[in-house]
């Protein structure tokens, strides 16, 4: 009986020191940035994130508002002490004809928080700075934070292509492949701030295919809060993340059963992430990978048939710039193997960054992940250049 006891105590001091360590390299990861557990939960909604779509619900949102097109899209007439955006729901001081003047080239940007230009103000996006630049220039941002491309494709037919423009910027940020394969933001994203869901397209007999946002009104959020049991499995349906990545499970309180499943995720072969990249460069077989490319050709194609020059922009994030300039790696350099076979115009703002030094500039280029003021004043400067080789100013 002793010797039993002994071993069973032995065995919980064991288990215990072992949890100890899972635990002490989960927070060790999480600080470096590793990896971080991050699950997806199918059956309930946290707190913060409740309290965004009761905002939603009660008319109380700020900034950015529900579309039932394009999943959310910047608020009409919304004056912050940062971003500022006019009648028309584009991010601007000022108010655009639909028609530009007759001596002005007119440029319309659509992207996500990197062509919208997250953590400046209006003057410091890279839009101002190309409309300060050149006064023949009259550059309108229709960028959307937390958009994928798929959404600001949707954007440019829904509201961008009214606006008689000669130059389209198609705006890619390089973690967007991710995007496209996702249908309600927390499946891909735990933590965010914006709780809602999106249209997404899939590939059915190889072309692109809508599959419409599941949340069709504003009120189908109260159901969603009612019902989120029922509610988001609903959503998981073609949602990459929801079918891919590991759920909120009833031992998910064990410190060893966290990391195994997010070390598992992140970096096992079969892992979920795995299947997008691979030695972090895209994976050409992946479906994120062929929806996008199929992305890029019917939103370049829709530009042409209005008679509008498509130019892609391709915007590196903070981990691109660092892994580039130690390495000379671009996770993306497959999209311009594509790109150069369709005879695309496209834009690689890394060569704004490229004769920046790693360890001195970088903090000048960011503003947290997102470019500072002098980093739009880069952007801005290589579009300026790439348009006047290219003579698109009239």
């Amino acid at each position: 009986m002793k010797k039993f006891a002994f071993w069973c105590s032995l065995f919980i001091v064991v288990y215990f020191i072992i949890e100890g360590i899972f635990l002490g390299a989960l927070l060790v990861s999480r600080k470096l940035q590793i990896l971080s557990y991050l699950p997806v939960r199918s059956k309930t909604i946290t707190p913060k994130q409740t309290a965004k779509i009761q905002e939603l619900l009660n008319g109380r949102e700020r900034y950015l508002t529900y579309s039932a097109a394009l999943g959310w899209t910047v608020k009409p007439n919304e004056v912050g002490t940062r971003y500022h955006s006019n009648a028309q729901g584009i991010r601007s001081n000022r108010e655009y004809t639909f028609a530009p003047a007759p001596h002005m080239t007119r440029i319309v940007t659509f992207g996500d928080s990197f062509t919208h230009c997250d953590g400046v103000h209006n003057h410091d996006t890279w839009q101002e700075v190309l409309n300060r630049l050149d006064e023949r220039l009259e550059v309108i941002n229709f960028g959307v934070p937390a958009f994928g491309m798929d959404q600001a494709f949707l954007r440019f037919q829904h509201d961008g292509s009214i606006y008689q423009s000669h130059i389209v910027l198609i705006g890619f940020m390089t973690e967007n492949i991710f995007r496209h394969v996702n249908r309600y933001r927390p499946f891909y994203s735990p933590k965010t701030g914006l709780p809602l869901s999106k249209p997404r397209f899939i590939i059915e007999h190889q072309a692109l295919k809508l599959i419409d946002n599941p949340i069709a009104t504003r009120e189908g959020y109260r159901d969603l809060l009612t019902q989120p049991a029922k509610r988001l499995p609903q959503f998981g349906i073609n949602d990459f993340f929801y079918q891919h990545k590991y759920h909120q499970g009833y031992f998910d309180f064990l410190p060893s059963i966290r990391y195994i499943k997010a070390a598992s995720y992140q970096f096992l072969p079969q892992g979920g992430r795995s299947k997008i990249l691979y030695k972090d460069t895209y994976r050409e077989d992946s479906e994120a990978y062929n929806v996008t490319i199929r992305l890029f050709d019917a939103f370049i194609e829709k530009v042409k048939y209005r008679n509008m020059t498509p130019i892609i922009v391709i915007f590196p994030d903070k981990r691109d710039v660092v892994t580039y300039w130690h390495n000379r790696q671009k996770s993306y350099t497959s999209l311009f193997k594509h790109f150069n076979q369709k005879g695309y115009r496209y834009i690689d703002i890394m060569d704004a960054f490229e004769l920046a030094a790693p360890a001195k500039r970088l903090k000048n280029l960011f503003k947290g992940g997102h470019y500072s003021p002098r980093g739009n004043q880069r952007v801005a400067q290589i579009m300026l250049e790439y348009l006047q080789a290219q003579q698109l100013i009239r």
